[in-house]
């Protein structure tokens, strides 16, 4: 058994190891598990690999102690790992949570040589890397004692891939939220942030929101909304994230001269705004784990359109909450989105009370948090 304290009432020591804390799904998601962890009573730490560090401040507002290592992307470096062996040493955690693929092999390597009794793996997507990573991944899945992935979904994928093991070391961990942040802010004016936007009135506004990376499959959106504005729709979209593949999404843009209908917006820290402004989300991706973007709508009582990877079919419930579709299928998203434009305001309301009631009901950041706790004391029991 893992003596992870000599006192019941004394709650394990969490350090947890992530690939970096740029503005993403699995960092947000990391960070809202670390502060509220800091709040449960639980000490708590924080290690990115990275030198991205847009979280930081966040992190150290809430007392919680965080070091980014400075490495580059797709370069280990011997220095990185000694100053993780170096920081597991100093800080004596119980346990270690890492998130994303790049750490979780970090803190496998890190943690035995440290003196960790424990490590537990996060997976945040049906696909966390490419062919040589999941390999070393599943080469060294023993060195967990458990394995949680963030979806059903994922988690069939992932055995059936014979990336993780079948058995029950593995744990869906879902995402988790406080809905109540996503209520409309005081004062808010949706005509406004509208108007800002260059939406009129009459036209629908959809929203995307996530980072411009290969499986958010946004060429299948902007292709998808070209057969919607085919069709006579008066209608506006608008993506708020940002990422590498900028370009060569405006460019296709241009090419379905859908210029004076589609707007990058870059990285927002209004998204709440955004959400209630918005007549409806849609989300085109090619693979998940369980987007927060979903999450966040239907907290925000907004009705989405969705392609059916990861946990989206765990959150929406089809024809109740929101519109599903295969992915990489443009006809089949522009169908969808189109039948969710001729629903009645009325009709689109009840789909985001739906949505909301059900997230806040499976989701919320007490009950997620109570898994996780019920998790660290199975590492205890060993």
């Amino acid at each position: 058994m893992l003596a992870i304290t000599d006192r019941s009432d004394v709650l394990p020591h969490i350090v947890f190891l992530i690939t970096g804390l740029g503005r993403g799904g699995a960092e947000t998601q990391m960070v809202r598990l670390a502060i509220g962890l800091k709040g449960l009573g639980h000490r708590v730490g924080v290690i990115s690999m990275l030198s991205n560090n847009e979280f930081v401040d966040e992190l150290v507002d809430a007392a919680i102690p965080t070091v980014c290592l400075g490495m580059q992307r797709g370069a280990w470096n011997l220095k990185a790992i000694t100053s993780t062996v170096s920081l597991l040493r100093e800080w004596k955690p119980d346990i270690v949570v890492t998130f994303l693929i790049h750490a979780t092999l970090l803190g496998r390597l890190t943690a035995g040589i440290s003196g960790v009794p424990a490590t537990v793996c996060s997976i945040r997507s049906e696909q966390p890397g490419g062919s040589f990573l999941s390999m070393v991944f599943r080469m060294t899945n023993h060195l967990d004692r458990f394995i949680t992935v963030n979806s059903r979904a994922a988690a069939s994928t992932l055995a059936s891939q014979r990336i993780i093991p079948g058995n029950d070391r593995v744990r869906v961990m879902p995402n988790a939220i406080e809905v109540d942040d996503y209520a409309a802010p005081a004062r808010f004016a949706a005509a406004s942030v509208r108007r800002q936007l260059g939406v009129e009135p009459d036209e629908f506004l959809w929203l995307a929101v996530g980072r411009l990376e290969e499986p958010k499959d946004y060429p299948n959106l902007i292709t998808a909304f070209g057969r919607v504005v085919s069709q006579g729709l008066p209608s506006k979209l608008r993506i708020a994230g940002r990422g590498p593949l900028l370009s060569g999404l405006q460019d296709l843009v241009r090419s379905l001269s859908l210029e004076d209908k589609v707007e990058f917006l870059g990285f927002r820290s209004d998204v709440t705004s955004l959400l209630h402004a918005a007549d409806a989300l849609v989300l085109s991706s090619a693979w998940e784990g369980m987007p927060n973007a979903v999450m966040e709508a239907l907290a925000a009582a907004l009705p989405v359109v969705a392609t059916r990877v990861g946990g989206v079919a765990e959150l929406v419930d089809e024809n109740s909450s929101g519109l599903i579709v295969p992915a990489q299928d443009p006809e089949a998203l522009s169908s969808a989105m189109i039948a969710m434009m001729n629903l009645s305001q009325e009709q689109r309301n009840q789909m985001g009370e739906e949505g909301k009631r059900h997230v806040e009901e499976s989701y919320g950041l007490q009950k997620v948090l109570g898994l996780w706790s019920r998790l660290f004391r199975e590492v205890d029991a060993g």
